[in-house]
């Protein structure tokens, strides 16, 4: 989710990764010698919150955006 605020000066940017906590997995391996189960729940869920102040000239238009030509 992203918000601009002051004139697009200020840009906040929200994020969430596996808000339901579903992130796992299994693993299962045989073979004559070994029998294997495995089970993972890494830790997964997070939420990140960035900011961006823009300083000087933000109206630029054409030619100006990248690089004067």
């Amino acid at each position: 989710m992203n918000a601009d605020l002051l004139d697009r000066r200020l840009s906040l940017n929200i994020g969430v990764n596996d808000l339901f906590d579903w992130n796992r997995w299994s693993v299962a391996s045989a073979n004559p010698y070994l029998m294997s189960n495995t089970d993972s729940k890494p830790t997964s869920r997070y939420v990140s919150l960035s900011a961006t102040l823009r300083f000087g000239k933000t109206d630029l238009k054409g030619p100006e955006r990248r690089g004067g030509r």
